[in-house]
């Protein structure tokens, strides 16, 4: 129980009357005082008996969406609470979620002025799990405030921390066939770190490193030879987080089996790489980039804020500016490969007609912000690998351009798709892009 600022006012009126008349003899100051001390703690003492009296009438009904789930889930939770609240105080009443989860969407707490009476208060929202094991709820909260005290408790009976909720350990996320291991992998160049391949021999210089003499090659030719070996290069994996507009509806199921994945590949990143890298995107957004994460809790706490951001620019049917030259290139080389007669000359004009649409606009285009942002990161990092979460859902050009800064880039692209979508995600806008790896999250 705390004292309020006007009590606490209250209190040092009280205690300089009193100086007072100790000083200078004054009766009425005095009894002034004491009556000032004597309504502070008779309020106190009526406080206690209204706070005691409202927490036994508190009573809760809980019930969650799903008692068993995977790691990285979330369940709805609806939580009903009924308290007596005395005349003119002040309530909050908190649904104590439990260790190792997170309130994703509506609110735990509710507050209130007192009317007096029985009242009854419906929370709802929806919380995801990112440990393992058997939660129960905290309990319920419990804070009241007046004008002169203020005090919170927490009901933590049995009755207050049901349901008990089970989240199962979760292995979703695999990495492409020769991008697992410490993400670095050979390449034919000279670089500080060595590979084990052998990418040429030359003759031995003075002062180079005795112990890459090939005998081999030193006996058939007579003259000293050394090994030249492939370089490692590489960094952490990119893992490209493509958040679904929060103001738009979308699949809850194929929500968390991403969410699940992501978290999955986040501590395979630490126990390969030590590290990974994320890049947290909405459509053709880009929210936040983090070089290098190490801290699962970290990277869950930037996705689960990054999710409620809704989108400032969306995309339909974007076309990038090379795509579009790339286009023009293509029906030249077609049409000039056609041949003469009445059906030649009709489609040479459609060609025609197609290259002049093109070329009209193809001069006013320019570069969006998002394709410059994702790109510098790309060619910035140079990861080995890049993993794209998403749900696929409504117009896709912007991954696209993820994809394609990537192949320029010369980074190696994955497709995670949860398997809750319709079809597996195999239709609508992720059947067409192709000559990308894709695994199913499941």
């Amino acid at each position: 129980m705390q004292p309020t600022p006007t009590l606490t006012a209250l209190a040092i009126l009280a205690v300089a009357m009193e100086i007072y008349a100790w000083i200078f003899d004054d009766t009425a100051a005095l009894m002034a005082g004491s009556v000032l001390i004597l309504f502070a703690f008779t309020r106190g003492l009526a406080f206690q008996r209204v706070l005691s009296s409202t927490a036994a009438s508190v009573v809760c009904n809980r019930k969650t969406e799903n008692l068993i789930l995977r790691q990285g889930g979330s369940t709805s939770v609806e939580t009903s609470i009924s308290a007596l609240i005395p005349q003119g105080a002040g309530l909050e009443l908190i649904d104590m979620i439990p260790p190792g989860g997170a309130v994703i969407h509506g609110d735990n707490r509710v507050n209130t002025e007192g009317t007096g009476g029985v009242h009854k208060y419906s929370l709802s929202y929806r919380i995801a799990y990112y440990a393992t094991g058997e939660f129960r709820f905290g309990g319920i909260g419990l804070s009241l405030k007046d004008s002169f005290f203020s005090a919170r408790l927490n009901l933590t009976g049995n009755d207050f921390r049901k349901p008990a909720v089970y989240v199962e350990p979760l292995n979703q996320f695999s990495r492409r066939s020769g991008l697992e291991g410490a993400g670095e992998v050979e390449i034919e160049k000279i670089t500080p770190l060595k590979g084990y391949g052998i990418r040429a021999f030359r003759l031995y210089p003075d002062g180079d490193d005795p112990r890459a003499i090939d005998p081999k090659m030193t006996a058939n030719h007579g003259k000293t030879y050394v090994r030249e070996y492939a370089g490692l290069a590489g960094t952490p994996f990119l893992l490209v987080i493509d958040l679904p507009d929060p103001e738009h509806e979308f699949d809850p199921r194929a929500f968390d089996q991403m969410l699940g994945a992501v978290n999955d590949a986040i501590m395979q990143g630490l126990v390969f790489d030590h590290a990974c890298s994320l890049l947290l995107i909405s459509g053709p957004n880009l929210i936040k980039f983090v070089p290098v994460e190490r801290s699962t809790l970290h990277a869950r706490r930037l996705i689960d804020e990054a999710s409620r951001i809704p989108r400032v620019q969306s995309y339909f049917r974007y076309l990038e500016p090379s795509s579009a030259r790339g286009i023009v290139a293509k029906i030249d080389r077609e049409s000039a490969g056609l041949v003469g007669g009445k059906a030649g000359n009709q489609a040479e004009e459609h060609f025609l007609r197609l290259i002049e649409v093109y070329k009209g606009f193809l001069g006013g285009m320019r570069t969006p912000i998002f394709d410059m942002q994702v790109g510098n990161v790309i060619r910035a990092r140079k990861n080995s690998g890049l993993y794209i979460f998403s749900l696929y859902q409504g117009d896709i050009s912007h991954l696209r351009t993820v994809i394609l800064q990537s192949k320029q880039a010369g980074c190696e692209t994955v497709l995670q798709v949860p398997s809750a979508l319709q079809d597996g995600g195999r239709s609508g806008e992720l059947s067409r892009i192709r000559g990308i790896d894709t695994m199913v999250i499941r």
